[in-house]
């Protein structure tokens, strides 16, 4: 029997992940594509995952005061061995709205690589099959009002069938998915891409927009291109010409060969 085609599969399920643009009291109109699940995933740590489910979160804040909404930012932190189910549900039911009460949520899903076993199960029945439940007979149910961002740093591991690598936990291949890039990364890609610094050009999460406006990268950028120019800082609030010109000066200037967003941040403060 072959296997089922993975980009197919993939396919369908974010299809059924998408929610219908008409439903505007839904978390998912602040995540790409209207999708109600997101796996936010890296390479290595300290690339800004964290900051991806922020920033979602300030949209949905953003979102729902316009509509007089009720929101929540809900954190559930998965760091043990084995996923314990029974825990996890307790956290989920303690969030469940009042009846008739519209409250579009953002559950986000932080599993460390420390997580082994269970992490297929959970999430396969929470996410796909929309339903968790726990030994004492509580049931969540996943609503499609809710988003759900799954943060994770995906282990590989070599196929059987041939040299390729694939994820440790086949959940995480058929998610709708979004890499955040270190800034390494982002630079070599908004050189590769001329117009890239307009977000919409790529699907990956790259340098942060909010974090290239404010005062600190702005200030370190300035005062750095001014050294390289050996010219005198004239107006130090003055705004980089574009992220591809920040992250160059910043990656040049911080001296730790392919840093990650977290050693960038400390080293503009």
């Amino acid at each position: 029997m072959q296997p089922p085609d993975s980009e197919k599969l993939k396919s369908y399920v974010v299809k059924h992940l998408t929610v219908p643009n008409s439903r505007m009291h839904s978390a998912a109109v602040v995540e790409i594509n209207w999708s109600s699940v997101r796996l936010v995933k890296s390479n290595r740590a300290g690339v800004c995952k964290s900051l991806y489910v922020k920033r979602v979160g300030e949209r949905l804040v953003t979102e729902a005061n316009e509509l007089n909404l009720e929101t929540k930012l809900v954190s559930i932190p998965l760091q043990e061995k084995r996923i314990n189910i029974d825990e996890v549900v307790q956290v989920l039911v303690e969030h469940t709205p009042l009846p008739g009460v519209e409250s579009p949520r953002l559950f986000h899903i932080d599993s460390s690589t420390e997580v082994e076993d269970g992490i297929d199960f959970f999430l396969f029945n929470l996410l796909i099959l929309n339903c968790v439940v726990d030994k004492h007979g509580y049931v969540w149910r996943r609503d499609d009002n809710d988003l759900y961002l799954i943060e994770a740093m995906p282990m590989m591991k070599k196929s059987n069938s041939n040299s390729q690598t694939d994820y440790k936990h086949p959940v995480f291949s058929i998610l709708p998915d979004v890499i955040c890039k270190s800034p390494q990364e982002s630079l070599i890609e908004s050189e590769g891409h001329p117009n890239s610094d307009k977000k919409e050009d790529l699907p990956d999460q790259r340098f942060d927009e909010t974090n290239f406006k404010s005062v600190e990268f702005q200030r370190a950028y300035k005062y750095l291109r001014k050294l390289d120019q050996t010219q005198k800082v004239v107006n130090s609030t003055e705004a980089a010409d574009t992220q591809t010109s920040c992250l160059n000066v910043l990656l040049r200037r911080c001296g730790i060969g392919n840093p990650s967003c977290s050693e960038i941040h400390h080293f503009v403060s």
